[in-house]
């Protein structure tokens, strides 16, 4: 699930081995118009990220934000049946960037598990020409962030500004990083994404590079 969320695919787990084709034939289907959406939206994608990104909001937000882009244009994509697959917002967090099985293992408590879900009436059928869905949104933001997408010129001026302030006021104390949100994990994050520095403060590596920064500064 962790791999899926970091590629910006699917989790799909497998209920009945004979619907194994299906599943494939639906789930490459889908792909590829994604995939056709992600080529011919490019510019729109951009412009989502690049506002997200100035007005420092989270990934829930900015995939809402690109579904209602493709909303408003009518954007239809194919759709496999996944009711299984859909992870909660806390477990896809947790199996992104947890350290390791204890890690989880604390974050979890066991418990029976309860579905509503009648597993012998699933099946991985394509659904054609539907609008795009929020997880289908979160993916497509998902694999965008390995695109080089360049700094908004509002973005830029930002940039520029706060560089100007952090500089004037070093001897006081006061650093970029007091204008980022600091990252749950931590010195322990392993999220090492350009994206996710730029906009999380991590206490004691940021630190550590700052200071080296004042070291290298005459």
């Amino acid at each position: 699930m962790a791999l899926a969320h970091i590629t910006g695919g699917q989790y799909v787990p497998m209920v009945n081995a004979n619907l194994l084709a299906q599943m494939i034939i639906a789930g490459v289907r889908e792909e590829i118009s994604l995939d056709r959406l992600m080529n011919s939206s490019r510019k729109d994608i951009v412009q989502v990220i690049q506002k997200a990104t100035s007005d420092g909001v989270d990934d829930q937000e900015t995939a809402k934000r690109l579904q209602q882009v493709f909303i408003s244009k009518k954007v239809q994509v194919n759709r496999m049946k996944n009711e299984a697959g859909v992870p909660s917002k806390d477990a896809e967090e947790c199996y992104t960037k947890c350290l390791d099985m204890a890690d989880i293992q604390s974050k979890y408590k066991k418990t029976e598990p309860t579905s509503n879900t009648n597993v012998a009436a699933m099946d991985y059928g394509l659904q054609e020409e539907e609008s795009v869905t929020i997880e289908q949104a979160k993916r497509i933001l998902q694999k965008a962030k390995y695109w080089e997408i360049p700094s908004s010129r509002k973005g830029h001026e930002r940039e520029k500004q706060s560089f100007t302030t952090s500089d004037r006021t070093r001897k006081s104390g006061q650093t970029q990083s007091e204008h980022r949100t600091p990252c749950r994990y931590g010195s322990e994050c392993r999220d090492h994404s350009d994206y996710h520095r730029a906009k999380y403060y991590h206490a004691d590596s940021d630190k550590k590079q700052e200071l080296q920064t004042h070291q290298r500064t005459p």
